[in-house]
């Protein structure tokens, strides 16, 4: 008996010297840091069969968050904690395995992330071939919200609504004491009578807005649906269209979006609306894209060798009135109404409309683009600035009460002051070169200027914007207390 266990003991001490393969782990890791306690295997060596790794651990690991690492095979099954010496691919063999301590302390393969700019090892979850899927808390996209932003946001969607016709659908949106802005598009599809625009079918029953549709196959309800009485603005190269709707005495309209601004990049924007005519929804924190002439022939070219016709797939993608942007929107959404959220109110900013989209072949019955092909080819929306929409406006000089009752800032806007303005002296010099160059812009060679002379006025520069007619000018004295 003497002699079995005395034979037992020198062969397991000949297969152990045999394998030499020993890693000794014996870091203090209680008080490291995360890099630290990345601890990895280092030395390799062949032995029977495949390739294999055997860590022995002879002094306890402590602390939480160990990681062992296996990277002898990248494509290999995930090690097991035991594995017989003719094991198959990379395997690990761990001894005295109870002897590491601590939380979430683990085995994996690989080599291991940077961790330079995170607090924490990452890892994908890992899947055997037999089992089910293993739960993941990490998603794909990191689309938390603040509660503040949703709300505003909730304000919003009930000023929107989905236009309904004979002619196909869109997104309006409710602006003014009594209007909805939409694409133009969407409402000359529906008032065109065999292919000649009938401004009559404008107050066609079958041609209204409904607001409040929030679910499929929901029953219309008539408090929320409203018609048209006429097209009081219009404006092909904006493809805006304002429509006045037709006052009932029984009920109010929706609230409208009172504050139209200029977007600002570092704010978040949602898009608000009714995709391919599903039920109202919005698309968080769409991406702006700054136009890229090579990004775009780049992409015009891939286009041309999918369709197998060379032509100009992204006519009109520079205009500077309209806005380019990444969103999740779907063909049908014309219409929909971008809002920007800022700190200082509590109220849906309205800074872009939806037009269209980029390529303009990438929505054909007919095409169809592989995964592989959208890495090639830039898809991408376009809306335009409701900014340029008031600039328009202004220009034109056309139904200026409609500019005044739709653009109402800053009316509603907290009280704000402009520090310091700078004030101007008179120079004939001046205004005339700027005269000229505002006749090139309206092709209206007038003077844009007049009573700009007036001696009993006096000139300024300053941040204030349109429709802040009547604020008050302050000056500070070392005399007195009181403002004068």
């Amino acid at each position: 008996m003497e002699n079995e266990i005395l034979v037992n003991k020198i062969i397991k001490l000949t297969y152990m010297i045999y394998c030499n393969i020993s890693i000794e782990l014996n870091y203090r890791i209680k008080e490291a840091t995360v890099e630290e306690k990345v601890i990895m295997g280092g030395t390799f060596m062949k032995s029977r069969g495949p390739r294999r790794l055997d860590i022995t651990v002879r002094n306890r690991i402590h602390g939480d968050d160990n990681v062992i690492i296996d990277h002898t095979a990248p494509c290999d099954p995930t090690p097991q904690p035991r594995c017989s010496s003719d094991t198959k691919g990379s395997a690990i063999t761990i001894c005295a395995l109870n002897n590491i301590k601590g939380k979430r302390n683990r085995i994996e393969r690989g080599p291991p992330t940077s961790t330079q700019n995170d607090t924490s090892v990452s890892s994908k979850p890992r899947r055997n071939a037999t089992s089910k899927p293993t739960a993941n808390f990490l998603k794909s996209v990191d689309d938390k919200d603040f509660i503040r932003n949703r709300r505003i946001i909730s304000k919003a969607s009930h000023s929107v609504g989905m236009i309904r016709g004979p002619g196909g659908g869109g997104t309006g949106f409710r602006v003014g004491e009594n209007y909805v802005m939409t694409a133009r598009h969407v409402v000359i599809d529906n008032i065109k009578v065999f292919y000649e625009i009938n401004h009559l079918q404008i107050n066609n029953s079958n041609f209204f807005i409904e607001f409040e549709y929030l679910k499929s196959n929901q029953k219309q309800n008539p408090e929320h649906i409203f018609y048209f009485k006429d097209m009081v603005y219009e404006n092909e190269e904006l493809d805006t269209a304002i429509l006045e709707l037709e006052a009932d005495s029984n009920r109010s309209f929706p609230p409208p979006i009172n504050i139209l601004e200029s977007i600002d990049d570092e704010r978040p924007i949602y898009l608000i609306g009714h995709p391919n005519g599903q039920p109202l929804m919005d698309d968080p924190k769409i991406e702006i894209y700054q136009y890229c002439k090579n990004d775009v022939d780049r992409a015009n070219k891939k286009a041309g060798t999918i369709t197998k016709h060379c032509r100009d797939y992204y006519e009109g993608i520079d205009d500077q009135q309209k806005c380019l942007f990444h969103c999740a929107s779907q063909h049908g959404a014309s219409g929909a109404l971008g809002v920007m959220v800022t700190p200082r109110l509590d109220e849906p900013v309205g800074v872009l409309m939806l037009l269209r989209g980029f390529p303009n072949c990438y929505y054909s019955k007919h095409l169809s683009f592989s995964d592989e092909d959208k890495k090639d080819v830039l898809i991408v929306e376009q809306g335009v600035l409701l900014k340029s929409i008031e600039n328009d406006m202004i220009l034109n000089g056309s139904r200026p009460h409609l500019k005044n009752d739709i653009f109402r800032h800053p009316n509603g806007q907290p009280l704000m002051d402009d520090p310091k303005i700078e004030i101007y002296q008179y120079c004939k010099n001046d205004v005339d070169r700027a005269n000229k160059k505002a006749g090139t812009i309206t092709k209206d060679y007038r003077d844009h200027y007049e009573g700009i002379d007036d001696q009993q006025k006096c000139l300024f520069h300053c941040a204030s914007q349109h429709g802040a007619s009547g604020a008050l000018g302050v000056m500070v004295t070392p005399h007195f207390d009181e403002p004068v």
